[in-house]
């Protein structure tokens, strides 16, 4: 394990790369860290959201991880997003990926029952206790369909081996709470999920920063977090508003899967990685990649920004 410390800057919620078949591309992922390690990008989160997480199958998943470990090489700290309803199961599945070289997992919530805040203090209670490395907790009531409480994340916040809590919830007062909360400690950090939050959350005193976009304009996406930490805020807002441009062409008027689905048609096109998708979200047509592949190169050549 090469840190235990809060986490801090662009951490890129990378896509899983598979083939026509189902199978893991392991050249493309390679070629994807690189990428963003080339980029000067602050870490990688494998196996969440954007990674197609809950729906890579246990094979495929300690493939990802031992992949990637192999690949970074310690350079950037690695972490690996843990989902489920089975405490076991999630429980094994954190300290499995501890063992291959992990440096946190990152921990949501149950999301079939809905549940009460006591539910939810007990499983973050009981996982937590059983997970011997640091955790990251994942507030995404876009999948969990719940939020996290703040009086739970202020609760666990205290827990020395809780680091810190990636927020997608696009509730700009909640942000506001939290980073007034929490935006000074030196061992939790508040790192922002939501692309529209970004810089309201800089320059509130966020941590960091996990954008999808990333996945496509790194060194973008680096810029901007630069420039926030250094006070340049007049470019952080025009680095934002790039950033905002180029995630709306594969993410407007979209569900979240087919978004995922959008993003890497244009990785493909870049022959970064092949356009597939695993069941249950279906991969775009040709048709559909095509327009969104031109509306993208439109906002790069409109803003002259690089990858």
């Amino acid at each position: 394990m090469t840190v235990n410390i809060k986490p801090r800057g662009v951490i890129v919620p990378l896509v899983t790369p598979v083939t026509q078949t189902g199978e893991l591309d392991v050249e493309a992922l390679h070629r994807l860290i690189d990428l963003q390690i080339g980029a000067g990008t602050h870490g990688i989160f494998l196996l969440g959201t954007t990674g197609e997480g809950p729906s890579v199958p246990e094979w495929m998943q300690r493939r990802v991880i031992s992949e990637a470990i192999s690949t970074i090489q310690g350079r950037v700290p690695v972490y690996v997003g843990v989902f489920g309803n089975s405490l076991d199961t999630v429980v094994a599945s954190a300290n499995h990926a501890f063992e291959m070289g992990v440096d946190a997992v990152v921990l949501t919530a149950p999301n079939y029952y809905p549940l009460t805040v006591q539910e939810l203090r007990n499983w973050f209670n009981r996982t937590i206790n059983r997970i011997y490395g640091p955790v990251l907790l994942y507030n995404i009531p876009a999948t969990t369909h719940c939020s996290i409480p703040l009086e739970i994340v202020e609760e666990f916040a205290a827990y020395p081996s809780v680091i810190g809590l990636k927020d997608s919830e696009n509730d700009l007062t909640r942000l506001k709470t939290l980073l007034e909360r929490f935006g000074g400690s030196d061992q939790f950090a508040i790192l922002v999920g939501v692309g529209a939050l970004m810089y309201e959350g800089m320059t509130r005193g966020a941590s960091g920063i996990v954008p999808s976009v990333g996945n496509i304009i790194p060194r973008v996406c680096v810029e901007f977090y630069e420039a926030c930490i250094a006070g340049r805020f007049n470019r952080a807002r025009e680095l934002f508003g790039v950033l905002n441009a180029a995630a709306a062409t594969y993410q407007k008027g979209r569900p979240l899967g087919q978004s995922l689905a959008a993003l890497k048609a244009i990785l493909a096109s870049n022959e970064w990685c092949q356009r597939w998708t695993l069941p249950p979200i279906l991969p775009l047509d040709n048709a559909e990649s095509e327009k969104v592949v031109a509306e993208f190169r439109t906002v790069v050549l409109g803003t002259q920004v690089g990858t």
